[in-house]
């Protein structure tokens, strides 16, 4: 690998991966004739998908060096011999808002490994996340990382070229080929994620599917998860009258995202194909629980319906996840 190469620390799956979209195109536009490689973790979950089959497809990034965690032992010493052997240059640290010792470790370990230049980090400029002086809620994930890289400049954030996963012509048609039977008018629903305590369970997603679709018979459906939720979506098709697709394991994330690209509007957890759909520009009724603070992880844009309850997402209601998507898909009829 040539000199100069830039290494991007960037930790997570799906939903992290989308949230710091922004920062890679501005890392592109700032180091684009430099060879830029990923480093991050293997995926936690099973259910999980690599951070490179998200973003390698793009360009945006050339390669990746992924270490298992947590990271001790044998496991450390491979990292650091990658990254040495890389001859990287510059990291740009995009790593979880982290704990004063555990942002200095990171720090080190890549100084040591020959790093020359660090560039980000909540600590390293002193940045910390911003609260609403009113409310107290924290800003948004996006947000943060877009400020840590300040010194690139200044990203825009809806500048929709800046959430461009840059789909391939293969990956369109893949989905447009599942999707045909729901041509026309959609909506997107996923059930799943890979923290529990965020589902909202089986029975009221049936409820409420079946409440929506009494009111719009014509409607399609699109159902979306992993592998081992196809059983389970495909109890949520037992509920619509309209046309539906159960997709749950059979497209990839890049093909999720071009199949979600023309829907009305999406459904679901606090999970990565929230913010999936976010990115294609689908506005998204978001449920939350009390496993993140409100607003830090909610789909970023403008127009989505987010329902958050810090007591537990068991008490959003299913007349309010209705009426959100009612809403949602009026002002799609008038806008």
């Amino acid at each position: 690998m040539a000199e100069g190469a830039v290494g991007i620390f960037r930790l997570g799956s799906l939903g992290d991966t989308i949230v710091a979209l922004p920062c890679f195109h501005a890392i592109e536009r700032q180091f684009g004739t430099s060879k830029r490689v990923l480093i991050t973790n293997s995926p936690v979950s099973a259910k999980a998908p690599r951070i490179m089959s998200i973003i390698g497809p793009s360009g945006l990034v050339h390669g990746s060096i992924e270490f298992t965690s947590p990271l001790n032992g044998t496991a450390a010493i491979r990292l650091y011999e990658a990254v040495r052997a890389a001859r990287l240059e510059t990291i740009i640290y995009l790593g979880p808002r982290p704990k004063r010792k555990d942002f200095f470790r990171d720090i080190a370990f890549f100084r040591m490994a020959g790093v020359k230049r660090i560039i980000g980090g909540s600590l390293f400029r002193g940045l910390t996340p911003r609260r609403d002086s009113k409310s107290g809620e924290i800003e948004p994930e996006t947000e943060f990382l877009a400020r840590t890289l300040i010194d690139l400049g200044s990203i825009d954030l809806s500048d929709r070229s800046n959430w461009s996963l840059r789909l391939t012509d293969a990956e369109k048609k893949t989905a447009n080929a599942l999707v045909e039977p729901i041509v026309g008018r959609f909506i997107v629903v996923s059930t799943g994620g890979k923290v529990k305590k965020n589902n909202w369970g089986i029975e009221n997603w049936l409820l409420a599917l079946r409440e929506l679709s009494k009111v719009h018979p014509a409607l399609g459906l699109l159902v979306v998860g992993s592998s081992d939720e196809r059983q389970m979506c495909e109890r949520l098709l037992s509920s619509w009258v309209g046309p539906a697709v159960n997709a749950a394991g059979g497209l990839s994330p890049r093909e999720t995202a071009a199949a979600m690209a023309s829907a009305q509007c999406f459904l679901g957890h606090d999970s990565g194909p929230m913010h999936l759909a976010a990115a294609m520009g689908v506005r998204c009724v978001g449920l939350f629980g009390d496993n993140n603070p409100p607003r830090r992880w909610h789909p970023y844009g403008k127009g989505h319906e987010i329902l958050h309850r810090m007591e537990g997402v068991s008490a959003i209601r299913i007349d309010e996840v209705v009426g959100a998507a009612l809403r949602l898909l009026g002002a799609q009829q008038t806008g």
